[in-house]
């Protein structure tokens, strides 16, 4: 549960921690991680508790309007 939630958080908001998930095969071991997953997931873990200042934020000084068009 703890590697879903940390690849969408890679994903969406600290992808600098992305190489850590994808690298150590963090993100396949979902169902029964080993005592070194473990580790490694609490070792991003303190990483993101140390760094919680980081990660991507959008902003904009212009309205931008976004027009899609679907077609079935």
């Amino acid at each position: 549960m703890v590697t879903k939630l940390l690849l969408y958080l890679a994903r969406m908001v600290r992808p600098d921690i992305l190489l850590a998930i994808t690298f150590y095969f963090l993100s396949t071991r979902v169902k029964c991680p080993t005592e070194q997953d473990i580790s490694k997931i609490a070792r991003v873990l303190k990483y993101l508790n140390g760094t919680k200042t980081l990660g991507l934020s959008m902003r904009g000084e212009t309205v931008v309007c976004v027009c899609a068009y679907i077609d079935a």
